[in-house]
Formats: C-alpha cells, structure tokens, sequence
C-alpha cells in the first residue's frame, strides 16, 4: 500500500500493518513491512506482531510481505518487492503529478511484472471532476467512473499549480 494521499489517519505505521495482517484472512501474507518513526525499515509476523525487527533480519519471501509506505515515505524510500507485486497508491486531493510518480515508483519494476492500481476516493472524483470542467469533454466528466487520463489530467494541473505558487513566493 503507497498511501500517497495520506487517507491513512489516526494510525501508526506499525498499527496500521497489525491491523491488514489481523485482516488477512486469506492468509497473504506472513510479514508487514513498514518505516519506523526514526525512518528505519522494519517488520512484524502474523504471528508474533509484538515483536518488531529490522527488515534486513525478515527471510520471508517477498510474495509474503505487506509493504506499507506512509506519505511520508512515497518519496526517495526503496523496499525489494517480488517481481509480480500489486500495488495499491491512494490520491489524497493535495497530491500533483510529481508526489504520484515518485510513489508508484516505489515499485522498481512497473512494466516488468509489477502493477500499480489507483485508489480514488469519492472526494477526489468530485474534485477531479469540478476542476476539469470546461477543460475536459463533459461527456468524459459525467459519470462517477473516472478515468486514468482524467487523473493525470488533474494530476499535472494540481503540479503547474503548485509551481506556480512557488513562483510567486519567490517572486
């Protein structure tokens, strides 16, 4: 999961990963990955979540582990994936065209196996679907199914409007 959108909230990295490995109950996974505060690369078992480790100690294979990246960790952080790993990246409405790239980067080798879907909650689809009016087909706008194009289309225009703000402020 590349929570790029911060829609994770209220949790800890470590609580968060104890409660999808509680959740797994089609038996996944036997490890959760995630950072740490001090922005170390952890992780617990299904079956002693207590006991946390250093990822570097997990001989678990990579099919079996639940990577977490909070937003804080969607840029710049590496974790081996297994070669056929499915990603999960959630859009929060802050989110531009850069911070969405770098997440789905997390995953080294999309288009070599590896897959990234997008989470777009319903907010997103109204934002994305308010601020492309006029600027977008309405026949692409009308219903509550959005596509990709749609999302990189709002996703640039929040990136040249974050860069245009940085302009003026240095003005």
């Amino acid at each position: 999961l590349i929570d790029t959108g911060a829609l994770i909230t209220g949790f800890s990295n470590l609580q968060a990963v104890r409660y999808v490995l509680q959740k797994d109950t089609q038996n996944c996974y036997e490890v959760g990955v995630y950072l740490n505060d001090d922005n170390e690369q952890m992780f617990i078992s299904k079956e002693n979540d207590q006991d946390e480790k250093p990822l570097r100690q997990c001989g678990v294979p990579l099919k079996r582990r639940f990577t977490l990246y909070d937003q804080r960790h969607t840029t710049g952080t590496d974790i081996k994936q297994a070669a056929d790993a499915k990603a999960l990246c959630t859009l929060g409405k802050g989110v531009s065209f850069r911070d969405h790239s770098q997440a789905c980067w997390r995953m080294r080798g999309i288009g070599k196996g590896q897959t990234v879907h997008v989470l777009v909650v319903d907010e997103v689809v109204k934002l994305v679907q308010r601020e492309l009016q006029g600027s977008i087909p309405q026949s692409m706008l009308s219903s509550d199914v959005i596509t990709m194009e749609l999302v990189m289309s709002w996703l640039l225009l929040n990136n040249m409007l974050t860069e245009s703000m940085q302009q003026i402020q240095l003005g």
